[in-house]
């Protein structure tokens, strides 16, 4: 069994509940993003939404903020 820092290490394509749990949000969020269009997916078929991962860390990446920035 693989621990969790690298549970998604060999996957490349997650499904909603595993790009959730990568990103350490809940799936409404998730779907709310998607929404939004912020989180780019693909929906093969018309049911299941799948996400790559290099977009979630991409996704991620895009939010960083300057620690400079004064609270």
């Amino acid at each position: 069994m693989k621990n969790e820092t690298n549970k998604f290490e060999d996957k490349e394509i997650l499904t909603s509940k595993e790009a959730a749990e990568f990103l350490s949000i809940g799936r409404q969020a998730l779907y709310n993003h998607t929404r939004n269009g912020d989180i780019p997916y693909f929906k093969p078929g018309g049911k299941i939404n799948y996400f790559f991962k290099s977009d979630l860390i991409e996704w991620i990446k895009n939010g960083k903020v300057d620690g400079r920035t004064n609270y």
